[in-house]
């Protein structure tokens, strides 16, 4: 419905209304209305979803764009109310609206804000027409705490690019007989990126007259580990990584007895696309497994030798793979020729390993795979026992200095974001006034508040000890204190919010001066960096340089 003007055929108002719009995976309820009588453009939805699967709604209530058209491009803002419900309400605004020029397809400018519960807040800012950034208040004090990479916009066009990256149905022949099963698995990427527990919502097997096979589909797993294969050109090992797979396996009946056919996985997402893959499984093949008695390792020079005995005879499988793992988190995998007895790792990826584990003790197995050549599907493995790696010691060497990303700012502002206190006017840029180089970072704050520069990438602490975070600072304008700070989260994907300390000078000549701050940390641990200005009153500024992370 709508009206329009008889004379000129101009549309003034239109709301379209629909009830049970759907397809397959989505209800729909609500109305959109858009209202040109005036500038700006106004354009309002009131919209209920349903997602038929999960019978979960979401809700957009008054959410409206105000659209400003001009010669040479358009400009709008976004208000109103969306509901998710696993996480409830957030209030949306434009703190600047977005700024679209002809030619371009995403905003060069604009800022969007999203207000949470307990004045939690997340903005996405516009950096120019290719890329953007997304920071946030995650415990609601005002500070904008955590902070991403710059993104570029032609990677947010959809949040599901999931597809099947690989999966199996398999016989698995253990050293302890009674470990003999049956299980699959499938591993998703996003784009190219791991996926999170949320993204899949269902999993189906279906044999090969397409009945549901029973399967017990386990929690999602996350593995972040080394990978390395054998080149059968030259018979060198070469090595990749770190590599990170997530997915699900599928656990069957031990009772169950699968028959010769295809199988076929069948995935839905969380926005109710079907993923599918299909494979070959010949039935139960057993493989001869490596007796653990045969397995020895030894270092030499720091390399770590491993060797084994195969089966004899030699069963019929296509690939043998060495893993080590500590706990039920894998570590390493080399994939080898069928024919391997050994294979000597370099000290360089034991390092590695030890950086990526920080386990006290490793194990390694040998396992045994036989492949479908067609499909490329594991369709039969077998495993050794697990074995401890002799005279293990997980001492790495003392992460090297420079791990700061451009911590002279000779790059500009690369590796660096700016946090304010919420109604702090601030900025960061790049001055010549450098204590080394030609470059230093410069926060430049207008009347009182606190405005502060962070490292986008968290540093990996990979050996316990006393780490020094030293830089250069040059104050001018009546401050009230300058602040050196570290933070630290145990989880690289969890956002730094732990302090770990500070130090807030307060008396300074005006001159570059040395300023550094000593903490205890633990290997796991990964580090935010923190050098902030905290203004009275007019206009004051720091200068930065010649950052340094060092363990003493």
């Amino acid at each position: 419905s709508g009206t329009a003007n008889p004379g000129t055929g101009d549309i003034i108002t239109i709301t379209f209304s629909f009830t049970n719009l759907s397809d397959d995976t989505m209800r729909m309820n609500g109305k959109i209305s858009m209202d040109y009588s005036d500038v700006p453009i106004l354009c309002t939805s009131d919209c209920l979803l349903k997602d038929k699967k999960t019978g979960k709604i979401y809700w957009a209530k008054n959410y409206s764009l105000n659209i400003y058209e001009y010669p040479d491009r358009i400009e709008f803002e976004i208000f109103g109310k969306f509901y998710h419900p696993d996480y409830g309400f957030v209030e949306v605004s434009t703190e600047e609206p977005f700024v679209i020029f002809d030619g371009d397809d995403w905003p060069s400018s604009g800022i969007l804000l999203m207000l949470g519960a307990n004045n939690t807040r997340a903005k996405l800012e516009a950096i120019d027409e290719t890329q953007c950034r997304i920071e946030a208040d995650t415990d609601g004090d005002g500070v904008y705490d955590w902070f991403s990479e710059p993104l570029d916009w032609s990677d947010l066009h959809t949040y599901d690019e999931i597809e099947i990256s690989g999966s199996y149905v398999q016989y698995r022949t253990f050293s302890d007989a009674a470990e003999n099963r049956y299980q699959g698995w499938l591993s998703f990427q996003n784009d190219g990126r791991p996926i999170k527990n949320a993204d899949i919502v269902n999993i189906d097997l279906f044999g090969p007259d397409q009945e549901k096979v029973d399967i017990t589909v386990g929690d999602l797993w996350r593995g972040d580990y080394y990978f390395g294969g054998w080149n059968p050109d030259d018979g060198q090992i070469y090595y990749s990584g770190p590599y990170t797979e997530t997915g699900y396996s599928s656990f069957f009946p031990e009772e169950e007895d699968l028959a010769e056919g295809n199988y076929r996985y069948q995935a839905v997402t969380r926005t109710g696309r079907i993923l599918s893959q299909t494979h070959y499984f010949p039935g139960k093949l057993e493989l001869e497994f490596v007796d653990s008695a045969t397995m020895s390792s030894e270092w030499v020079n720091g390399d770590l030798k491993l060797s084994w005995t195969l089966p004899d005879p030699v069963g019929p499988f296509d690939q043998v793979r060495v893993r080590l793992q500590s706990g039920d988190q894998i570590y390493l995998i080399l994939r080898l020729a069928n024919n391997a007895t050994e294979v000597t790792i370099p000290q360089e990826w034991i390092n590695k390993v030890k950086q990526l584990s920080n386990a006290e003790t490793m194990d390694w197995y040998v396992l045994l795979y036989e492949y479908d050549s067609t499909t490329d599907n594991q369709y039969a493995r077998s495993h050794s026992a697990l074995k401890a790696i002799d005279d293990w010691d997980p001492t790495v060497p003392p992460a090297p200095p420079g791990e700061i990303e451009n911590p002279g700012f000779e790059q500009g502002e690369t590796g660096w974001s700016m946090g304010k206190t919420q109604g702090t006017y601030c900025t960061f840029t790049i001055d010549p006034d450098a204590y080394e180089g030609d470059q230093a970072a410069k926060l430049t704050v207008t009347g009182a508040g606190y405005c502060m520069l962070r490292n986008n990438t968290l540093i990996p602490i990979h050996q316990a000890g006393t780490y020094t975070f030293s830089v250069y600072a040059k104050v001018s304008g009546d401050v009230d204190h300058i602040t050196i700070a570290l933070w630290k989260s145990e989880d690289p994907d969890v956002p730094a919010n732990t302090p770990v300390g500070s130090i807030r000078p307060n008396t300074f000549s005006g001159n570059y001066e040395p300023f550094q701050l000593t903490v205890d940390l633990e290997a796991g641990d990964h580090i935010r960096l923190e050098i902030g200005i905290d203004n009275i009153s007019g206009i004051s500024s720091v200068l930065y340089d010649s950052l340094k992370f060092v363990i003493n």
